[in-house]
């Protein structure tokens, strides 16, 4: 609706500019939380052109050479006296590959008896581009080589000069680990094989170039893609506005040679542009090391193999070089090498607009929105500014899908969005301010159903519990300690998160509330009615745990398949009086539970073995003829002097 009152004050529009510049300066100024969020939303992007089966096909020059868990099944010494990969390597130049990228390191202690063949291997081929990692050195570090014979080992005539500059490309001082002398003479040249993560740990961009001593080092893609163009690696440049620079290339080949400009991001890293998960479907170039040097498949390789370039890698689980990417959390570093390397040769760029361009779009949007309220009533202009942010956002959304092109949506949005609340809410914002604070901070430890009758009734967040019977649920994860101790913080996370997430949900469905997490264990509660007759809890808690049981046999089935946990729980439930409520100090209550009953759920469920139920009396009593149960008799528990008759629910 036009408004037909005065518009919107000028000392409004000055506070909402004032707003918004103070946005976007934070958004500048705390990278750690507005830079991962905006990492987020690039993830989604990804994701939502995944899920339409928008994502570009890797490049037909590039496949994928790998020693994965079959291949030591089968012959569980297949790279400790370098034997194998010789034959590999061989097999590869047989098949007349173009150029090979060799992602290992060789830098360990092993036996040496495969080095003269891996050497022989090598030379014959005359195609291979050996990896090296670079670092900061240090006295800690088994083996550093200085910048100043780098290009005599590495094998690289000369690497380009470059002046530093801030921001700008990650910077080394040596080469902590490389292959040994005799191989790297045998090779073409040598790339880094660093992987930076993101603030998160994902692996969103890959370092294409770095600096070493001054000099441009190249990564394995970029010295692959070298190798095979025939381009000179002294005549990469760095552009004053961050780009590579490969002069005087013919790509595709045979098309005529021109000067390729690879776009990077400040920090001199390159967008990795997805193919989708680490599989066949999207790299379906992929040979495992088996099926290369099975003389079945010798024509059929070498008609596939022809003129191709590839990374050749260690891709098995012992070797355990995975890292967490937008689309799969187990994702190998050679498929990472291998789509930058097709990302060039393909010139597939993901694209982000500069710093100058974010803030024109800001000012934009905002003198947009702002002259929306000087037209319309507050109501309607701030449904037309919300729908203008939405327009925005799919704006976004169908550039990255269309052109690869990435419009920044956090540091426009979280600022204009401040601005617009400013101009909207103005005369009710410390009302509105009580209200979202207490709304955050209730639904940061209550489960729905509690959120809901503490909305309902307001008395409720008063301190203070009340003595209620109630069923109390303790599950445990079996052997999980033993799990985390064997494995990796991020599988140990991603393994808890998704049992969680699904215990959680079903403990909810039943009307349960969450009191806490402790570790591997999750403690949950079951209230009735007030002077409700009938107790549903017990019911209500053993429902939940038979359904837990069931969701982690599932889950069982699934992470066995993938090689991860073997998943089995133990439940312990009771039923009587404890006290209920907000208990705690001024500076932090919890809505929890306090009383022996919880104390026995948790020694009843170490009693039982894994993926058993049990529950004391007062449970066994209200859901006996509705559920099969075994007596277990008297039994004996810690912390708890006289016996506790007690059942398994079958």
């Amino acid at each position: 609706m036009i408004r037909s009152d005065p518009p919107i004050k000028w000392r409004s529009l000055a506070y909402s500019f004032g707003m918004l510049a103070l946005g976007a300066l934070l958004a500048a100024r705390l990278p750690l939380v507005f830079e991962v969020l905006e990492l987020k939303t690039v993830d989604l992007r990804l994701v939502l052109r995944d899920r339409l089966d928008l994502n570009p096909t890797i490049s037909p020059l590039v496949f994928n050479a790998v020693l994965d868990d079959a291949t030591y099944r089968d012959d569980p010494g297949f790279s400790r006296d370098r034997e194998g990969i010789a034959g590999v390597v061989e097999r590869l130049a047989l098949a007349k590959a173009s150029v090979i990228g060799c992602d290992f390191l060789f830098a360990e202690y092993r036996e040496t008896r495969g080095d003269s063949l891996l050497v022989q291997a090598f030379q014959r081929a005359g195609n291979l581009v050996p990896a090296f990692m670079a670092g900061r050195g240090g006295e800690n570090v088994p083996f550093m080589m200085s910048a100043e014979n780098l290009e005599q080992v590495l094998g690289i005539d000369l690497l380009p000069e470059f002046e530093a500059r801030q921001p700008g490309p990650p910077r080394f001082d040596a080469i902590e680990a490389c292959s040994f002398p005799e191989l790297l003479d045998a090779a073409l040249t040598g790339g880094f094989v660093n992987l930076l993560p993101e603030r998160d740990g994902v692996i969103r961009r890959y370092p294409l170039v770095a600096e070493l001593d001054g000099r441009l080092l190249p990564s394995l893609a970029l010295a692959v893609l070298c190798a095979h163009l025939d381009c000179d690696l002294s005549k990469v440049s760095l552009s004053p506005s961050g780009e590579v620079l490969l002069p005087s290339i013919s790509l595709p080949a045979g098309s005529p040679s021109r000067d390729l400009a690879i776009p990077l991001d400040p920090r001199g890293r390159l967008w990795l542009n997805s193919y989708g998960g680490p599989d066949l479907e999207n790299y379906p170039l992929t040979y495992a090391a088996g099926d290369l040097l099975d003389p079945r498949y010798s024509a059929a390789l070498s008609r596939a193999l022809e003129g191709k370039i590839g990374i050749f890698a260690d891709i098995s689980t012992r070797n355990k070089d995975f890292w967490i990417a937008p689309l799969d959390p187990v994702f190998p570093s050679a498929f990472l090498h291998a789509t930058a390397l097709s990302n060039l040769l393909e010139e597939d760029f993901l694209t982000e607009t500069g710093r100058v361009m974010n803030i024109f779009l800001l000012l934009l949007l905002w003198a947009g929105c702002m002259l929306l309220f000087r037209l319309f009533r507050p109501v309607a202009a701030g449904l037309c500014s919300a729908a203008l942010l939405l327009l925005y956002l799919g704006a976004a959304g169908a550039l990255f899908l269309t052109a690869g092109s990435i419009l920044p949506v956090i540091p426009v949005l979280a600022p204009l969005g401040a601005a617009l609340l400013l101009v909207l809410f103005y005369s009710l914002r410390q009302e509105e301010r009580r209200r979202l604070v207490l709304e955050t901070s209730m639904s940061s430890f209550l489960s729905p159903p509690l959120m809901e009758r503490m909305i309902r009734n307001g008395s409720l967040l008063s301190t203070g519990g009340r003595r209620k019977r109630i069923s109390v649920l303790f599950s445990d994860i079996a052997g999980f300690t033993a799990f985390c101790d064997r494995n990796e913080p991020e599988e140990v996370q991603a393994i808890l998160d998704e049992y969680l997430g699904k215990m959680v949900g079903i403990v909810f469905r039943h009307d349960g509330i969450i009191d806490k997490y402790l570790g591997d264990g999750l403690l949950a509660f079951f209230e009735n009615a007030e002077d409700a007759e009938d107790l549903v809890s017990p019911a209500n808690a053993v429902a939940t745990a038979l359904e837990m049981r069931a969701a982690a046999q599932e889950l069982r089935e699934q992470w066995m398949k993938q090689n991860r946990f073997d998943l089995h729980v133990r439940v312990g439930i009771t039923t009587g009086y404890a006290a209920v409520g907000n208990l705690g100090t001024r500076q932090k209550i919890d809505y929890t539970i306090i009383g022996s009953k919880v104390n026995l759920a948790q020694r009843l469920q170490s009693y039982v073995a894994a993926d058993e139920i049990i529950v004391d009396r007062d449970t066994w009593v209200r859901i006996r003829d509705t559920h099969e149960t075994e007596d277990l008799g008297e039994i004996k528990v810690k912390g708890v002097e006289a016996g506790v008759q007690a059942y398994k629910v079958l």
